[in-house]
């Protein structure tokens, strides 16, 4: 459990660091839907029931809310269903036209050629080291 909080912590600070907060919570709005409202709801439900006056209740609740995802009928059966079996829905691919021809590639090289390859590989280690954000930072 605390390397899942790591890893969430890392994330989150990385797109604070980006700032794309927006775009990481817009991303998980769109791929988790509906089902974190309830799972939310479900388990603030549960925690009530960890009051021993609250048992009870907490049981009842849980049931309404099982009742109401039965009812409300969004798929959820079709889902497990598909989940359990294995059967996923085929995608359909778009037809392309073939490619025809060849690219055509241009090269332009500048600069010298003196040194060794060992200090052109360093060299090119270095600059791809400094375009880490938090390692271009730390490097001189």
């Amino acid at each position: 459990m605390a390397v899942a909080f790591l890893i969430i912590g890392a994330a989150l600070i990385l797109t604070a660091y980006r700032n794309t907060q927006a775009e990481l919570f817009q991303l998980l709005q769109s791929d988790a839907g509906g089902y974190v409202k309830w799972a939310a709801a479900i388990l603030a439900i549960g925690a009530i029931g960890y009051i021993p006056d609250m048992r009870n209740v907490s049981r009842a609740l849980l049931a309404l809310v099982l009742l109401v995802i039965v009812i409300s009928n969004q798929g959820a059966f079709q889902n497990f269903k598909a989940a359990v079996t294995g059967s996923i829905p085929q995608a359909t691919i778009p037809q392309t036209a073939p490619v025809t021809g060849q690219p055509e590639i241009t090269v332009n090289q500048t600069g010298t050629t003196s040194g060794s390859a060992a200090s052109t590989a360093t060299s090119a280690a270095g600059d791809f080291l400094k375009a880490i954000p938090l390692i271009g930072a730390i490097l001189p």
